[in-house]
């Protein structure tokens, strides 16, 4: 078998080529999309596509799925942040065309030391983002199908009224796409995929009421794939 993708990620700021906010969205909630170096958006469909290509649900063997996974992050240097996700899906009716997903992820950072001036008594935060999606997609023929995933994101990294910081809420979307054949290489048979996926097209995220305002981490992700 053989895979790959490539990842184009964008975002603008004065004086700033890139700088984004809630980068927890670009962590693979999942082994198997991780261990293969991020290359979910073209492999072949499972319960966790709600995050790589939600357009793959379609072709699901099964009528619906649940997972959960929890991804210790940084554990050698500390033992307190991780990811955990959720995500499910469901096809709709008696045929395979269409399907609706959902997932939610918590990116929990640990729990982290304040001080307002030095040789203060800290005070401890626990900051977290989160994201909430929900995704729909269908059969546009028996090879192609596309998908449209609408996102909750709030991101809390200690919010504090008296200096002026709070959570930031945003709301961002998806449009995907997958495709899937056989195709006749030399004397074999190989399953042909391609898919893409722009992700987290949305809103702007503020932590001081607007004031200044940070871009989503926003990208296109092309791949495919040969599988003998």
């Amino acid at each position: 078998s053989f895979f790959t993708s490539i990842t184009m990620v964008w975002g603008q700021e004065e004086y700033s080529l890139l700088q984004m906010a809630v980068p927890s969205l670009n962590i693979a909630p999942d082994a198997r999309g991780g261990g293969m170096g991020d290359l979910g958006v073209s492999t072949l469909p499972d319960i966790s596509s709600q995050y790589w290509n939600a357009a793959k649900y379609p072709f699901m063997y099964s009528k619906g799925g649940v997972s959960l996974s929890y991804t210790p992050w940084l554990r050698k240097l500390v033992n307190d942040v991780a990811l955990v996700n959720m995500s499910g899906y469901y096809k709709i009716g008696n045929s395979d065309l269409q399907a609706i997903g959902a997932s939610l992820r918590y990116f929990s950072l640990g729990e982290v030391g304040m001080w307002e001036n030095i040789g203060d008594i800290p005070y401890y935060t626990n900051p977290y983002e989160m994201a909430l999606d929900v995704s729909y997609s269908r059969k546009l023929s028996n090879a192609f199908s596309m998908g449209v995933t609408l996102r909750y994101i709030r991101s809390d990294m200690g919010t504090d009224a008296s200096e002026e910081k709070y959570a930031g809420t945003a709301f961002a979307a998806d449009i995907s796409g997958y495709l899937e054949k056989y195709v006749v290489m030399g004397s074999a048979e190989a399953l042909w995929s391609f898919g893409f996926n722009l992700s987290n097209i949305g809103s702007k995220i503020s932590y001081d009421g607007g004031e200044t305002n940070n871009y989503l981490p926003a990208k296109l992700t092309l791949g495919t794939g040969l599988l003998y």
